[in-house]
């Protein structure tokens, strides 16, 4: 009888833990989205490339304006480009965003950061706060002309799938008249 006992307590005991038991599996955890506000600064690299007629790409003058922020994933136009009739967040198109550089740049009061490009070409802008630059010439110093260009600090980096504070341009350039 005792040995019975004992049998009918460990299968009751048995089933009671069987019961309480719930499967364990591991939740996968998505990534917060990152608020872009809260972010470290960022910079931008930009190459004038060669020319046909091998123009000198030395000491060609740049200018960064900022001209939006960054609030909770929308651009927002600075006071000072306020009055453009212009909505970054409708932008769908390579010649939309052209068109919106082409407007915001005669709005421009003071740049931010105005460097000259180095023997290669190359300037390199930083310690830039998040949000919406515009990149102009400032001195073509005998460069083409070249088109003013709309940058986000940070951009979406679809192979790397993550925000990107460093920044590459390569303006659009074409030859003086």
């Amino acid at each position: 009888m005792k040995k019975r006992n004992k049998i009918v307590c460990i299968m009751t005991l048995s089933l009671l833990s069987l019961c309480c038991i719930r499967p364990v599996s591991a939740q996968e955890a998505l990534p917060q989205p990152m608020d872009p506000s809260t972010q470290e600064k960022g910079g931008v690299h930009v190459e004038l490339e060669a020319t046909q007629d091998k123009l000198s790409r030395e000491g060609v003058g740049l200018s960064l304006a900022y001209v939006a922020t960054i609030k909770e994933g929308s651009y927002q136009l600075t006071e000072d480009y306020s009055s453009a009739n212009v909505d970054l967040n409708a932008i769908e198109t390579a010649e939309g965003l052209q068109e919106a550089a082409d407007t915001l740049q005669p709005l421009v009061k003071d740049a931010i950061q105005t460097k000259q490009t180095n023997a290669q070409g190359i300037v390199n802008f930083t310690d830039l706060e998040v949000g919406v630059y515009l990149l102009y010439v400032s001195d073509q110093a005998g460069y083409e002309t070249i088109q003013p260009t709309l940058i986000s600090v940070p951009m979406w980096d679809e192979t790397a799938k993550q925000m990107n504070y460093h920044i590459e341009v390569f303006p659009k350039h074409a030859p003086l008249p």
